[in-house]
């Protein structure tokens, strides 16, 4: 009936079930939607309500003392000294990790997701609940469509009844239609025109309309000039097409270019179609500093072989920890709540279309940093050097 007969207890780190620990943070940190037992987080600088933790400190054998109680600190000490000494001499940082996930001090150690991942787990996680507990940051969020007007200019329209999807990872049965999202509006200059150049996209595509998976369409947009993430589209409403139109009418809004996974065709063909081509970037030469001798070419995009896909990770490493020269890091000012979900998630048989669309960002941006010199001494080609000249005709 309506009353609870039974106590169930879950126990465990994230180093033991890997398998559902994202189910099992979503419980630990909304407890009474589960109806557990809620506690406060007195062990975080977080707000929220959570399940019981039983930290590493607490009746630490050693640090007790002949009444029972326990030397909280001088096993925390302890603790830290361990932690200290193995970041000195262990060359694998996942020895340390490993080290957090079985002799946690936090919830946020407990549920430490992997030892594999690259990413800072800690910090992301930090960031999350810092983002999640601070509602004023959260609302100015801009939320919407994006329409086309009579002579071809790209307007927003904000629709507040629309739901950008949060949640990671998402149930089958959830609904998957999402929205765009607007963290920053694009600068305009004194004409009224977005600088090109000024932003750039990337896009993890999908192409069939009906699928097996909750597997969606990711688009970024970024500011190459603070470094940041302006917008988003993550979503898979009824078909592609639809999905393509509002990355299409994204892009135009930033006035930009995006790199995009190549390994679907569908979202070339839509761009063809609308004569917008022009939106879609060149697959960038970096892949054959990254892979020697690759033969996969195709104009445009570029595709994910595993090295590529390895120094993707590196380049989202980077650019997460890169400090902004006002003491906080890139990473600090991420305003989408599912992007951080799942870098702290990320492991590689893991579906994070948001983690490849951030690759593809960054590929993006690196490529638009090489510079090709060319040799000062060389004769500029005019049109009177072009072979056309050397034919018979022209040589009597």
């Amino acid at each position: 009936g309506i009353h609870t007969t039974g106590l169930i207890i879950l126990q465990g780190t994230g180093g033991e079930v890997q398998e559902g620990i994202q189910d099992i943070s979503d419980i630990y940190y909304n407890p009474e939607v589960y109806n557990i037992l809620p506690f406060d987080n007195t062990y975080e600088e977080d707000e929220r309500k959570c399940g019981y933790f039983f930290p590493d400190y607490q009746n630490k054998s050693g640090f007790i003392d002949e009444f029972g109680n326990s030397d909280k600190v001088g096993a925390q000490l302890h603790e830290q000294k361990i932690r200290d000494n193995i970041a000195k001499k262990s060359k694998d940082k996942r020895t340390l990790i490993s080290r957090i996930i079985e002799k946690p001090i936090t919830p946020t150690e407990a549920l430490y997701l992997s030892a594999t991942n690259r990413f800072p787990v800690l910090d992301l996680k930090h960031r999350l609940a810092s983002l999640e507990a601070n509602k004023k940051e959260r609302e100015a969020d801009y939320i919407g469509n994006l329409l086309i007007e009579e002579d071809g200019k790209v307007i927003w329209k904000e629709d507040t009844k629309l739901y950008p999807l949060i949640d990671f990872p998402l149930r089958m049965e959830q609904s998957t239609d999402g929205c765009i999202v607007i963290y920053n509006m694009p600068y305009t200059a004194e004409d009224g025109k977005v600088p090109y150049s000024m932003y750039l996209a990337g896009i993890d595509p999908y192409d069939h309309d009906k699928s097996q998976t909750t597997s969606l369409g990711s688009t970024f947009v970024y500011d190459k000039l603070n470094k940041k993430i302006v917008a988003e589209y993550t979503a898979r409403p009824n078909t592609a097409k639809e999905y393509y139109e509002n990355v299409r009418r994204l892009l135009i809004f930033y006035n930009c270019q995006a790199l995009y996974e190549n390994e679907k065709k569908g979202i070339f063909d839509y761009f063809e179609s609308k004569f917008s081509l022009y939106l879609l970037a060149e697959s960038p030469e970096i892949i054959n500093d990254i892979i020697k001798d690759s033969r996969v070419y195709r104009k445009k995009g570029m595709h994910m072989a595993k090295g590529l896909k390895e120094y993707g990770e590196e380049l989202i490493y980077s650019w997460l920890v890169e400090e902004r020269g006002d003491g906080t890091s890139n990473l600090q000012k991420i305003r989408s709540i599912p992007l951080l979900k799942e870098l702290i998630a990320y492991r590689e048989d893991l579906n994070t279309d948001r983690v490849m669309a951030m690759m593809m960002v960054l590929y993006h941006e690196a490529e638009t940093r090489k510079q090709i010199v060319k040799n000062i001494d060389e004769k500029p080609r005019t049109i009177l050097d072009d072979s056309f000249w050397n034919r018979n005709i022209f040589q009597r």
